[in-house]
């Protein structure tokens, strides 16, 4: 059975959609693992970053609806097994009703996991019913973050909505850690919020990952050439920090 791993802030602007991407892809390219994107973010940003072409269908709001199978919403654009999202899934709450609405998607997802290593799903910047359906389905979950004061005000409300997915729908949900996104750590401020983010980690039981992903224009070059940054710039600083995120990851969730 593949690990289900969700990339989650309801603070939008932390690179929760490039974290995914990233990690995706260089588990699928330095792994050789078979890895399963999932577009939850209305905005459709993993999608168009990974190639799927704007506009697909089927999509994941047709997948909660119950109104197709899980096979056949998955779309295979050469290297990558997607389920694309829609604009429409920031109205999800008027689909979503009835008893055990919080496990459509970790329903859908058991059907097809035993076929991949690894299910990357990437979440809207809200903690309304996705992201509880993201949370229930996951065995593990990145918070990427920035060493701002929102982004740690927002780390503190994340872990309310964690504790209580724990409580209620999946008591073995595991944060795996922190992970700081744009970081100078020159910056005497970036310092400062950094130890502040470390301590509200420990207060949650998590901790912040030791690799940081540094300020650069590659990311956002390779976002708009649809492209990973390992293969768009492979001798990047930003690809060497995310290939040292990501054995950090996987050194996590095997031990």
């Amino acid at each position: 059975m593949g690990f289900i791993v969700s990339v989650t802030n309801q603070k939008g602007g932390v690179g929760k959609t490039t974290t995914a991407v990233q990690l995706g892809k260089g588990l699928q390219l330095f792994g050789n693992q078979k890895v399963l994107f999932v577009d939850m973010d209305p905005q459709c940003n993993m999608g168009y970053i990974l190639g799927v072409n704007d506009g697909v269908n089927p999509n994941i709001l047709d997948l909660l609806t119950g109104s197709m199978n899980t096979e056949d919403v998955i779309s295979h654009c050469g290297d990558i097994d997607i389920i694309p999202s829609s604009q429409n899934l920031s109205a999800v709450e008027q689909y979503l009703i009835g008893d055990y609405r919080e496990y459509r998607l970790r329903n859908a997802l058991n059907r097809v996991r035993e076929k991949y290593d690894f299910i990357v799903i990437d979440s809207p910047p809200t903690l309304g019913i996705t992201t509880i359906n993201i949370l229930t389905a996951s065995d593990y979950v990145v918070i990427p973050a920035l060493a701002d004061v929102m982004s740690l005000q927002g780390i503190g409300q994340l872990f309310n909505t964690i504790d209580a997915v724990r409580e209620y729908c999946n008591p073995r949900l595991k944060v795996t850690g922190i992970l700081l996104n744009r970081h100078v750590a020159r910056l005497l401020h970036s310092k400062a919020l950094t130890e502040m983010i470390e301590e509200t980690s420990v207060m949650f039981g998590t901790e912040v990952y030791r690799t940081t992903i540094r300020e650069s224009v590659a990311i956002r070059e390779a976002a708009s050439a649809r492209r990973s940054i390992f293969e768009y710039k492979p001798g990047s600083d930003q690809a060497e920090d995310f290939r040292s995120f990501i054995a950090e990851f996987e050194e996590k969730i095997r031990n």
